[in-house]
């Protein structure tokens, strides 16, 4: 797939089609981890295809996210709730 910074998909479901889960996800709760939070589409459509193959996936972590205005404090912690996405099945 085309990076989304090359004008690649941002849609969760083109992400979610494109995802491929070679082994069974390991028992317990999964963290998922990106280096930078854009939309979350990303985190979303992993998320949903782990937890299509059994895995349990409460929390993803962000080292950034991208901000298109200057925030009043740029190193704080930020805790935010993605919407749910429920991919369409093929």
């Amino acid at each position: 797939m085309t990076p989304s910074s090359q004008g690649g998909t941002r849609d969760p479901q083109d992400l979610y089609d494109n995802l491929v889960v070679t082994k069974d996800p390991p028992k317990g709760s999964l963290v998922l981890i990106d280096d930078v939070r854009t939309t979350g589409a990303p985190l979303l459509a992993a998320a949903a295809r782990l937890i299509e193959k059994g895995a349990r996936v409460p929390l993803a972590v962000c080292a950034a996210r991208t901000v298109w205005g200057q925030d009043q404090k740029p190193f704080s912690k930020r805790e935010e709730q993605l919407d749910d996405f429920k991919p369409r099945k093929k």
